[in-house]
């Protein structure tokens, strides 16, 4: 057998015993998976809700109503944006009122890269997941009218853990109408932003990081829940006189 056609089959039975389950979109802009385009649009109130594991292959994700995924875990391979008042929901059960619920105890949001950005009055909800940044993944929240909840998995391998990024680009967060954040936060390399909103914000949240920057009129009270830290042991205590 000539070895081109060797390689071929060999590559044909590769690509079929690591085929995806993840749903993939097709071309011009339509994500199959989503049964609708790359940019969510439309009247007030329009809403697409995708079930299972979703692999949404766009350039630039665009959210200017609501997208809801529910009972899986999601793979963005470019941008993700949320403007306007747009509302980006992951493991929500669309059937509960605004913000949700989580739709099982444990999910993954996977970033492949871009930037993930939010404007001030949209919403990114993130029940229960474990979101995963590539090294080039950057993060803009900005402050203002709309909400942000980010909350760690309750079960599996991935609880507490609400970020994993390794990213070095600075992880921008600032006051919001309404946040909830809680987990472990784990950025290494970057640094984190806190833009306050002239109030007192309390987060259930453990930062890791290299850098945590509070700025503008406001105070970020840290207090997360003891059974869901890292605790880093002590290997030796030394009095100083």
């Amino acid at each position: 057998v000539p070895v081109t056609v060797l390689n071929r089959r060999r590559a044909l039975h590769r690509k079929r015993r690591h085929r995806s389950p993840y749903r993939l979109p097709g071309e011009n802009g339509t994500c199959p998976s989503l049964g609708h385009p790359c940019t969510v649009e439309g009247p007030g109130g329009t809403t697409i809700t995708v079930s299972g594991n979703v692999r949404v292959d766009c350039p630039s994700f665009n959210v200017k109503r609501n997208a809801i995924f529910q009972g899986g875990d999601v793979i963005f391979d470019g941008d993700v944006i949320v403007e306007s008042s747009g509302v980006l929901a992951i493991n929500a059960d669309a059937t509960a009122p605004f913000p949700y619920a989580a739709s099982r105890p444990e999910a993954i949001a996977f970033f492949r890269g871009g930037v993930v950005r939010k404007a001030g009055s949209a919403s990114v909800i993130l029940h229960r997941t474990m979101a995963y940044f590539s090294p080039t993944t950057s993060l803009s929240m900005a402050g203002g009218s709309g909400t942000l909840i980010w909350t760690a998995p309750l079960s599996g391998v991935f609880q507490p853990l609400a970020l994993w990024s390794e990213s070095s680009a600075t992880h921008a967060l600032a006051g919001q109408s309404e946040r909830d954040l809680e987990g472990v936060f784990f950025v290494p390399d970057a640094t984190v932003s806190y833009q306050g909103d002239g109030q007192q914000r309390s987060v259930q949240a453990q930062f890791i990081v290299r850098k945590l920057q509070v700025a503008g009129n406001g105070r970020l009270v840290v207090a997360p829940l003891y059974e869901r830290a890292v605790f880093f042991p002590v290997t030796m205590a030394q009095l100083i006189r």
